[in-house]
């Protein structure tokens, strides 16, 4: 009997393509019985709980260790976070108390309260809260295998044979468990983008697929599943036509990547001698040798947030400045731009609780909550400005829509300068004061921004979303999401041609500058800076260095004139595949 292909769609965490038999994760402590205790027993199940907890802390402590070397101290911080909640005061006091009161068993106790915090973040919107509850449940779980004295088990680690792991959901503690050799790829069917453990999957360059609907019914013992990092697609059981589809993809990948490496240190000057800037948009210190060796000169966002939302409270001045100058010490003087944090609309905080807005992407988010939080504002400044004596820094500020906003921001960084001159601490006095430029406002209002900062990057993520008044993360109307419509590109020429006649750099972020298929219409628009994810840097840098730029603009020029975002987007790919073929089946368009 034929088996049936079945086709699944999730949330794509970290690129790549996986092709292997399915290998169901296990190790989750499962049947925590629950029995009632004597009053006697009491202090020494609290002893048991102590000793877990310290147990548990330097088990972390280790862990945080060995990943600081392997992957990065940002992603080891991960694990500090979880130490972190080993001591929240009040979940080890409920878990004290089921036991001191309630008369059940430690393991009862710490299932029950974990199982409570749990639900209790799954039913938050905030989808940067609802990643934490892997984090406590990772914590449980430790607790728990450490209670009952059992080792937590991956199948994947006791068998030679390689393939795709699979799991309800990931935690932390169980990818960096795993055997990188023998895991082809990684599937879950709950989980968030932002969530720990999608960020360690991405920085083991494992291809990750999360969120996957309905993947524990359809995926079964024996099954062959083929997973798409880049799209979020999953096969059960591929077809014979899919298999080689995917099979033709990752044999063209492998020869170009092998191709670029040997090209990646050369500069992106286009066939008629223009020379294009490409940079790279980075989350993490981890990630800095990525930008360097995929080959980008430096980091045109280096966001942030991160550093905020793994704490259980806000950092110190010092601790920021550490961060900040070892990004300035590993990019080797390379070109870095400091994005301040970006929290609101669909990024929180734990500790920073934001209101309950009705419509939060329009509300309280970026610069106005900094401009709110003047103490925020300084003090990332301040470790900024302290940092920019290592290399070459800037210093970038999320979502400015007006220019009260931006005679606010100057004024700031000027008294912060006469501070540290007065206080006779060093700061490079010509760093370059940037903006994002994300709302139709500032799109509309860039001649006079431009005259009050050194640089602009265009985020065009939100200004899309913005500009069109479509939620991209909301399946009713995300197909009204079109960067290639006529208001979206007419915008960005009018950007790009203000930046030349002010001499300011205009470079943009979005998903938009890393998709291949976009590079001639944006190099056409007259853009000569990109910052994109470190992986499409050779690829962008390919297609620069085949093409022209007057050909770039012929392109540009013809494909405004369409007025239809499908007419433009086939001509893209048509002429992209021209000088790559095999771009189409790569990237999507």
């Amino acid at each position: 009997m034929k088996i049936k292909m079945i086709s699944l769609k999730g949330i794509p965490v970290s690129p790549g393509i996986a092709y292997g038999k399915v290998v169901f994760l296990e190790g989750t402590p499962m049947g925590i019985i629950s029995r009632n205790i004597l009053e006697a027993e009491v202090p020494d199940e609290l002893n048991r709980f102590k000793r877990a907890l310290d147990t548990a802390k330097e088990e972390l402590k280790e862990i945080e260790k060995r990943i600081g070397k392997e992957v990065g101290e940002e992603t080891a911080s991960i694990f500090s976070f979880q130490a972190v909640m080993l001591e929240d005061p009040v979940i080890i006091s409920e878990i004290r108390s089921e036991v001191a009161v309630k008369h059940i068993n430690v393991e009862a106790a710490v299932s029950r309260v974990i199982e409570k915090y749990q639900n209790m973040f799954f039913k938050l919107d905030d989808m940067y809260i609802r990643g934490r509850a892997s984090d406590i449940v990772d914590v449980g779980n430790r607790l728990l295998n450490i209670l009952i004295s059992r080792e937590e088990i991956i199948r994947m680690e006791m068998q030679q044979e390689k393939g795709i792991l699979f799991g309800m959901e990931f935690f932390p503690s169980d990818l960096v468990k795993l055997k990188r050799e023998n895991v082809l790829g990684i599937i879950s069917e709950i989980g968030g983008a932002t969530s720990h453990a999608a960020i360690i999957a991405n920085s083991m360059n494992t291809p990750a697929v999360i969120a996957v609907k309905d993947a524990t019914k359809m995926i079964k013992v024996g099954d062959i599943l083929l997973l798409d990092g880049y799209s979020g697609n999953v096969f059960v059981n591929p077809d014979k036509k899919t298999i080689q589809k995917y099979e033709k993809i990752k044999h063209i990948s492998a020869g170009y990547v092998d191709s670029i490496d040997k090209k990646a240190s050369m500069p992106a000057i286009t066939g008629d001698g223009v020379k294009i800037k490409l940079m790279a948009n980075v989350d993490d210190i981890g990630s800095i040798d990525k930008v360097i060796d995929f080959g980008a000169e430096g980091i045109g966002i280096y966001r942030t947030e991160y550093l905020f939302i793994k704490r259980d409270s806000f950092p110190s001045e010092e601790e920021l400045g550490q961060v900040y100058r070892k990004v300035a010490e590993k990019i080797k003087g390379r070109e870095v731009s400091i994005r301040l944090m970006d929290i609101g609309g669909d990024k929180d905080l734990s500790y920073f609780k934001l209101p309950k807005e009705f419509n939060p992407a329009m509300g309280w988010k970026g610069i106005r909550i900094l401009l709110e939080h003047r103490d925020l504002l300084e003090m990332q400044t301040r470790a900024i400005l302290k940092a920019s004596v290592i290399g070459n820094v800037n210093i970038l500020f999320p979502m400015v829509s007006t220019l009260d906003e931006v005679k606010v921001i100057n004024q700031t960084i000027n008294n912060i300068k006469n501070d540290l001159t007065e206080r006779k601490i060093q700061f490079n006095r010509n760093m370059k004061i940037g903006i994002m430029i994300e709302t139709p406002a500032a799109a509309m209002n860039i001649n006079n921004l431009l005259s009050q900062v050194d640089f602009v990057s265009v985020g065009t993520n939100d200004l899309v979303q913005y500009l069109l008044a479509v939620d991209r993360n909301n399946p009713k109307v995300s197909k009204m999401y079109e960067p290639l419509d006529y208001s979206v590109l007419f915008l960005l020429k009018n950007i790009i041609r203000a930046g030349k006649e002010f001499h300011k750099e205009v470079s943009i972020c979005g998903e938009i500058a890393g998709n291949p298929n976009y590079t001639l219409l944006l190099m056409g628009l007259g853009l000569e800076t990109f910052s994109m994810p470190p992986m499409f840097v050779p690829i962008v840098k390919e297609i620069i260095r085949k093409s022209t730029y007057k050909k770039a603009r012929e392109i540009a020029e013809y494909a405004i004139g369409l007025h239809d975002a499908a007419k433009i987007r086939k001509l893209l790919i048509k002429e992209t595949r021209a000088l790559i073929p095999f771009i189409e089946e790569i990237i999507p368009g």
